[in-house]
């Protein structure tokens, strides 16, 4: 998310910044991308030392798999005319996440039967996942993608590439796990 930020002098600046995990359910904290690397030292000191009644947890590893789900769910309540979501999934490094499993879980709770898609018998519901990690190990096996588009019924397609595509929604896997910074690149995902 880039917002504006006046600067000092009266120019005004797109700064980026990252949603970080809280320990409030209700609150979220917006963190300056820039700044990454301060997270490293003692988050819970100066002005999140709770006297707000919130504290702040960190960067986080990666989506966890309800993130993934709820962020799936949410694309598509926004998305309700289109039957076909996109979703890209990319990595700034090579660790692990469970996004594979929230993925696989979420189209397995709402994908291939009428009883799971009531539109299913006038055009179902599909998900694209364009899988743009450069490692392969970090994507699902041959057999638990045609496991998963078994039990859909074909509404699941998974593909690996590394061409910038448009798509409803971009999950950006390890991010600041090792970089410091949140630049973006010229051409990233949008």
């Amino acid at each position: 998310l880039h917002l504006p930020c006046i600067q000092p002098g009266g120019r005004t600046e797109l700064v980026p910044f990252v949603s970080i995990r809280s320990s409030s359910p209700y609150w979220g904290v917006l963190w300056n991308g820039r700044c990454l690397e301060d997270l490293n030292d003692s988050p819970s000191s100066g002005l999140w030392g709770g006297d707000w009644g919130i504290s702040i947890e960190g960067a986080s590893n990666g989506f966890n798999k309800a993130q993934v789900k709820m962020a799936i769910s949410d694309v598509r309540e926004i998305r309700t005319a289109k039957n076909l979501v996109s979703v890209a999934i990319t990595s700034y490094t090579p660790g692990a996440s469970s996004c594979n499993e929230g993925i696989i879980e979420w189209c397995q709770d709402n994908l291939g039967s009428v009883e799971k898609d009531d539109w299913a018998p006038a055009g179902a519901r599909r998900l694209d996942i364009l899988d743009m990690r450069k490692k392969e190990a970090l994507s699902p096996s041959s057999a638990i993608i045609a496991d998963m588009t078994n039990k859909t019924n074909a509404s699941v397609r998974w593909f690996r590439t590394q061409e910038k595509m448009k798509c409803d929604l971009s999950i950006i896997e390890n991010l600041g796990q090792h970089q410091p910074r949140f630049d973006p690149p010229s051409r990233g995902l949008k």
